[in-house]
């Protein structure tokens, strides 16, 4: 039947409802009138979210779903859970979202583990779940296999402690290895997963909780795949996790498969991330190849709106060496590079990050021609790389007979 009522509140002033709970009177501050507060509700709102949850353990009754939701939350109750894609505004779309997950999952079983209040009628839950999919609701969960885990919800209720909002997701902060079945079915689906907003935002939880051998296998399941993957929306995000997490020796195969295919990958707009990751976080000898394919086509790179960014990454990050050919083939078309909306970003990265002498050498390039320099410091973007120039050229101490700028 219809669970009880609720529990733990008296009569705390202001206006009593046909329900017999307190009415919410809002003051010209926005709180609650009459001394209806967050600790005066704490109790309901916690007793009737406990309600919400342990329906989960009985067998579905549709006729006293609806009845439950409006006993529990309010009747614009938005329920969201990223992993999954699923959202739900208003009480009766939720009501018919549990319906579907509840045939879905007919042996269900949920605990709440913990309950955290926080500030503003706001609560933290905890809750460690278990079930059987025989229909493909939840897409981050398999069919016919038993799951368990844990689901942490964001909470927000109204000032009768009523549900108003709910977020789910799952939670990693257990030991990994408490998670042995979630974690398996994660590594096997991987592909799948990254492809898919939730799905994506669970790989790369996973990826920075798990253990060292945990987060091997997550990213071994790319393996093949990381280059069609790399221009994936979402699932680019799991590769430069991978990226970020692992030793480089467990992701360098990621790396691989850009080989002969650097430039291309630079020039686009979610692929070019993944070269920024290598170039930041790989030993800059082991990229030598990657690099090598990149540099001869710098001029080109430099200007476009994504290709300008893998070459500052490699100004700040590269070798001495690699930082060396590249500013060699910068300082060729210097002049028309530093007029380039784009490109002189790349100009003034190389006299940020590059030893002293390579800035010098391309300081030497942008004046080596008193009209060329006349033309830089009066134009309305070279300005701004002449002046770095100019601080280049006036170190104490440099070599050969440059020309003098007055900007």
């Amino acid at each position: 039947g219809r669970p009880a009522g609720p529990v733990g509140v008296g009569r705390v002033g202001g206006h009593m409802g046909a329900d017999g709970l307190p009415q919410e009177v809002v003051g010209r501050d926005g709180s609650a009138e009459g001394g209806l507060d967050w600790e005066a509700v704490k109790a309901t709102a916690k007793a009737k979210f406990a309600s919400l949850v342990e329906f989960t353990n009985k067998p579905l009754s549709p006729e006293a779903l609806l009845p439950m939701f409006e006993e529990g939350t309010t009747s614009d109750y938005h329920y969201l859970w990223r992993d999954c894609d699923r959202e739900a505004h208003g009480r009766q779309l939720a009501a018919d979202m549990y319906r579907e997950f509840k045939e879905a999952t007919p042996d269900a079983h949920a605990e709440i583990q913990r309950f955290v209040m926080e500030e503003g009628f706001r609560a933290r839950a905890y809750i460690a779940f278990e079930g059987t999919q025989i229909q493909h609701v939840l897409p981050i969960f398999p069919v016919n296999t038993k799951v368990r885990g844990i689901i942490c919800s964001q909470l927000e209720f109204d000032v009768h402690g009523k549900l108003r909002s709910e977020c789910m997701q799952l939670s990693f902060e257990a030991p990994f290895e408490a998670h042995p079945i979630v974690i398996s079915f994660l590594a096997k689906s991987a592909q799948q997963l990254a492809l898919r907003e939730g799905g994506c935002r669970i790989l790369q939880r996973a990826v920075e909780v798990a253990g060292q051998e945990d987060r091997a296998t997550l990213a071994q399941q790319f393996r093949g795949n990381a280059w069609d993957a790399s221009a994936s929306p979402h699932a680019n995000f799991v590769l430069q996790k991978c990226v970020v997490n692992l030793p480089p020796r467990e992701v360098l195969f990621i790396a691989e498969e850009f080989k002969g295919r650097a430039v291309l990958a630079a020039r686009h707009s979610i692929r070019s991330r993944m070269l920024e990751r290598f170039i930041e976080y790989f030993p800059g000898e082991v990229l030598d190849d990657l690099v090598g394919e990149l540099i001869p086509e710098a001029s080109h790179l430099c200007c476009n709106t994504f290709g300008n960014f893998v070459l500052q990454r490699l100004l700040e990050h590269g070798t001495d060496t690699q930082r060396r050919a590249l500013v060699e083939v910068l300082s060729a078309d210097a002049a028309s590079l530093a007029k380039h909306s784009i490109a002189s970003n790349v100009l003034s990265s190389a006299f940020i990050y590059c030893p002293v002498r390579d800035q010098r050498f391309l300081a030497e390039a942008l004046c080596a021609d008193a009209a060329v320099v006349r033309s830089l410091r009066r134009h309305y973007i070279a300005s701004f790389v002449m002046r770095q120039a100019k601080r280049v050229i006036t170190t104490p101490g440099r070599q050969g007979a440059l020309l003098e700028i007055s900007l």
